[in-house]
């Protein structure tokens, strides 16, 4: 199924968000999208070998110079392919919290600012705020203007969580700040924690972990991984991490 044959099922094609640890074949599900354009951060692309897709890592500056993407190039990027007509259907960035990195640079350096403080949730941490909703309203325009599917990608992080009536336990989440993380889980339709498909056995004592090697999409809530999610009631609960069949189930 291919996005335009999509569009009889859906009013427009899925906002997608994939997270979990390094080397769990999150770019490689990214390359099977259709017609994408790759914001490449990770440089991800080359250690693929699929240059061939286009995409954008750094600049070449007109005295030859090579530098990595700034802000200001974030933005150029999405607002060309706001106005233009490249005939993508996808957009992927890879990653959200590299380009995270970005964000906080820009603040800091816009505001003449050493480091980022986030006692209070103040002032800083507001501005970086703002500048995050700049390329996310971006990106909703290219959403809804343009009919693209959006494929984020993610690093984890292991976060303790504390509740009253549980004892503490430790679960992945993405590796965003609050604000962020709300607005992923408020406006994309699918947020998949991707890991290795995973076995324990009892040996005596000991409980030994093995793995199968393949790649699967965790979908629904589990106290295991945080924010996961899908709006498409015929998903299950976890999928193999493959494109022609994860699209399958985009429909509700």
């Amino acid at each position: 199924m291919n996005l335009r044959e999509m569009k009889n099922t859906l009013q427009q094609p899925p906002r997608i968000l994939i997270f979990g640890i390094t080397g769990t074949g999150k770019s490689t599900f990214a390359t099977s999208t259709p017609d994408p354009f790759y914001i490449d951060l990770e440089k991800t692309l080359g250690i693929l070998g699929r240059g061939d897709i286009p995409h954008i890592s750094e600049i070449k500056e007109t005295n030859g110079n090579i530098r990595n993407l700034k802000y200001e190039d974030i933005i150029d990027i999405l607002e060309h392919i706001l106005s233009s007509d490249y005939g993508f259907k996808t957009l992927v960035v890879d990653s959200i919290d590299g380009l995270d990195d970005i964000v906080v640079e820009y603040t800091l350096r816009k505001n003449k600012w050493d480091k980022m403080d986030y006692a209070g949730f103040g002032a800083k941490y507001d501005a970086k705020t703002a500048n995050w909703n700049v390329i996310f309203n971006l990106v909703d325009s290219i959403w809804s203007q343009k009919n693209m599917c959006i494929l984020f990608i993610g690093h984890s992080k292991i976060k303790t969580i504390n509740e009253p009536n549980l004892p503490s336990y430790n679960a992945y989440m993405l590796n965003l700040d609050d604000k962020q993380l709300i607005y992923i889980s408020k406006n994309f339709d699918v947020v998949s924690f991707v890991d290795i498909k995973k076995f324990a056995s009892q040996d005596g004592n000991k409980v030994q972990t093995s793995t199968t090697e393949e790649r699967v999409m965790h979908l629904h809530p589990h106290p295991a991984y945080l924010a996961t999610k899908t709006r498409y009631k015929a998903m299950p609960t976890t999928l193999p991490l493959d494109w022609n069949v994860f699209v399958k189930y985009l429909s509700n």
